[in-house]
């Protein structure tokens, strides 16, 4: 069977995104690219149904021959749009954005915030832009659901999922304000990718900062980011301790 012939194996970005939209029947991939996240969420039985779209028709057109090939034509349906455009509140009750930048997540968004505010689950994997998304879902009233770090061809991705049902968290003891770099969740669940990504983020922290100060002039921001990031070192090292007394 071509279904067989052609199984989808995932980079482990999309694949930790697949993970997130577990429970959702029917599923926006939007932005789908060459349709393989789509085509593996039905083949894996994640979701029944996938409406997969994307900006560029050339791309449709891959996901489309992907889908086919796959035997999954009848399972997923392949439109030229962008971002939330075509939808209608109660279409899917899931959304995944991957592979963007988190500004133009957060845009799309709020293009068509009626079929944002229905979803049960929207999955986001920002590749750049990670805090003006994280300010938006805040602001927005969203709540995040799930907030993992992946590790993905040398370079670490944070990958949320949220809904705006429901009632956002309160911030946890210790955690600075105002940080969009970093969410809480990992410090909670106790990623294990959260220290080495901190570790980076520090690094090109005080990397910026000693450029700045070549050129003369610091920018408050960094400062006062190095000094966040100070917080977090410290709230990371106290999580850690509690989770060796618990084991």
């Amino acid at each position: 069977m071509l279904s067989e012939k052609r199984h989808i194996h995932l980079r482990p970005r999309l694949e930790a995104a697949a993970e997130m939209l577990k429970g959702c029947a029917v599923a926006a991939d939007v932005g789908c690219d060459h349709g393989r996240l789509s085509c593996a969420l039905v083949q894996r039985g994640i979701c029944r149904r996938v409406i997969a779209s994307d900006i560029s028709e050339a791309s449709a057109k891959k996901a489309h021959e992907l889908s086919r090939l796959c035997g999954l034509s009848d399972s997923i349906e392949i439109r030229i749009s962008s971002g939330l455009d075509l939808l209608k509140p109660g279409d899917v009750d899931g959304a995944v954005l991957a592979g963007m930048g988190g500004e133009l997540i957060a845009e799309l968004l709020k293009q068509n915030l009626p079929v944002a505010h229905a979803l049960s689950r929207i999955v986001m994997q920002p590749m750049r832009g990670i805090e003006e998304l994280r300010q938006f879902l805040q602001e927005g009233g969203f709540h995040i659901l799930c907030d993992r770090i992946v590790f993905d061809a040398g370079r670490y991705y944070q990958i949320i999922s949220a809904s705006h049902k429901g009632c956002p968290e309160p911030v946890m003891c210790g955690f600075p304000d105002d940080v969009y770099f970093i969410g809480q969740k990992p410090f909670q669940t106790h990623e294990p990718l959260l220290e080495p990504l901190l570790k980076q983020l520090d690094k090109n922290c005080r990397r910026r900062i000693a450029d700045a100060e070549a050129g003369g002039h610091v920018p408050d921001v960094l400062y006062e980011k190095l000094k966040k990031m100070n917080t977090l070192f410290k709230l990371l090292e106290e999580n850690n301790r509690e989770a060796e007394g618990l084991s």
